[in-house]
């Protein structure tokens, strides 16, 4: 029968992947039935559905604590902390505040994975609002692990400190030398900060290490300057490794974008001119509105930057360390290559997390249970294919990069040069290596010793 109704609707997406959009439904449901289904009409439908395999919003709340109790228990060495409050005048009733979550199997394979976690966190559209802080780990592959996961008010410092607190005790253990990599938000830059130096701190994580998201100060970048084509060069900045290439990068940035700026207040100024003559008299009596003050919030956006003139893009990098955003200056390498993008789009793109924004709490947990575990399914199928096959001498990722190298290296030429040392030509057994491009430059110099 045509699902011409609400009631007949939600009967038809019961047995369907609920994480479609409306207007996936929609289409679906005309090629199916030949007839339009209105958006209205889709959404009421999938919120019926909702509730009924899962529960209303409100039930979820008393509900999502006991299916993870239930889960956890037939998973061990798994992990939950939950965070609720006693409301003042009612005996044994409780309100939930935050929860966190972390399955053994993701456990294990962070073990195996490298000592990167990159978190995130996503808001909420269901009818109560709060936030779902996720945190990822990279395989050999390229390929995000979901390690674990954590229902918040909202990305309050106090929240992400809770969050982190928990990772360490849960995730990371004592394993030395894991990175973060996370948006440059203010409240999270100083969560990690307090976790790290804070001598009172009951929890301490002293040797993470922190790292910016290239794609989150890319946008913080674009919302400043307003040209794709700077942001491009600013990636390009952000993942070159070699220094010649890296100084060369950031000398035209400065340039364009003193340009840009240039001729953005020549256009402001201008507009000023123009608008000041169609002032009446009523406008220039009333009282000036005053500027919003520039938001503390995220570290794209200092405090300084607002008091200093900004005319290039030293200007505006100048109080952001390198060491935090540029993979040259990464020390001791702590980010392994990894700079963010992976995980910029997960919630559209990753098959665990696609969707779940919409969602009740308890379907929220119950849905990436199942999603994880078809994960794993999948993920050791391939392994086990690739482990078993004698030409996969290395991951796929790594072979397709290793081969990238080699196609690139056949267009370089390698000089053998005489080396000098102090004025004093050096003996046989140390010599210099000067390798040219393609295009004739000097793509690096080393010394060897033979």
């Amino acid at each position: 029968m045509l699902p011409n109704d609400d009631e007949n609707l939600w009967h038809y997406l019961e047995d369907h992947e609920l994480t479609m959009t409306l207007k996936e439904i929609a289409a679906e449901c005309a090629g199916k039935y030949g007839k339009q289904v209105s958006l209205p009409e889709v959404w009421r439908a999938k919120q019926k559905t909702l509730e009924f395999r899962f529960g209303t919003y409100y039930d979820s709340y008393n509900y999502a604590p006991r299916l993870l109790k239930n889960i956890l228990s037939s998973n061990p060495g798994s992990f939950l902390d939950i965070k609720d409050t006693e409301v003042v005048g009612c005996k044994d009733f409780r309100v939930l505040n935050c929860i966190f979550w972390a399955l053994a199997q993701c456990i294990h394979a962070f073990s195996y994975c490298r000592p990167v976690l990159c978190v995130k966190g996503k808001p909420l559209y269901g009818r109560y609002q709060g936030v779902l802080l996720t945190a990822l780990a990279l395989d050999a592959n390229d390929c995000l692990v979901p390690v674990a996961f954590a229902i918040a008010e909202s990305e309050t410092k106090e929240s992400w400190l809770w969050f982190l607190r928990n990772l360490k005790r849960s995730v990371v253990k004592e394993r030395s030398g894991v990175c973060i990599i996370h948006d440059c938000k203010v409240e999270l830059v100083n969560a990690v900060d307090d976790i790290q130096n804070n001598p009172d701190e009951p929890h301490p994580w002293r040797d993470v290490r922190s790292r910016w998201c290239m794609l989150h100060l890319a946008e913080n970048f674009l919302a400043y300057f307003s040209d794709k084509k700077l942001v491009m060069m600013f990636e390009r900045l952000c993942q070159q490794m070699q220094p010649s290439k890296f100084a060369d990068i950031w000398k035209e940035l400065d340039e364009l974008t003193s340009k840009y700026m240039a001729e953005k207040e020549g256009n402001t100024s201008q507009e000023m001119q123009q608008g000041s003559g169609k002032h009446d008299e009523a406008e220039l009596k009333a009282p000036c509105s005053q500027p919003k003050s520039v938001r503390d919030g995220e570290e794209g956006n200092h405090g300084d930057d607002s008091q200093r003139k900004i005319t290039k893009f030293s200007d505006w990098i100048h109080l952001k360390p390198k060491e935090k955003w540029s993979l040259l200056h990464d020390t001791n390498s702590a980010r392994y290559g990894i700079m963010g993008t992976d995980i910029s789009d997960i919630y559209k793109h990753s098959h665990v997390f696609k969707g779940v924004q919409c969602f009740p709490l308890c379907a929220i947990v119950e849905v990436t249970f199942k999603r994880i575990i078809e994960y794993f399914k999948n993920t050791s199928a391939a392994a086990n294919k690739a482990i078993n096959d004698p030409a996969m001498k290395f991951p796929q990722c790594v072979q397709d990069e290793m081969n990238l190298k080699m196609q690139k290296a056949q267009v370089h030429q390698v000089i053998c040069m005489k080396a000098k040392g102090n004025n004093v030509i050096l003996g046989n057994d140390v010599k210099k290596f000067v390798v040219r491009s393609g295009l004739k430059r000097v793509a690096c110099s080393h010394l060897f010793k033979i």
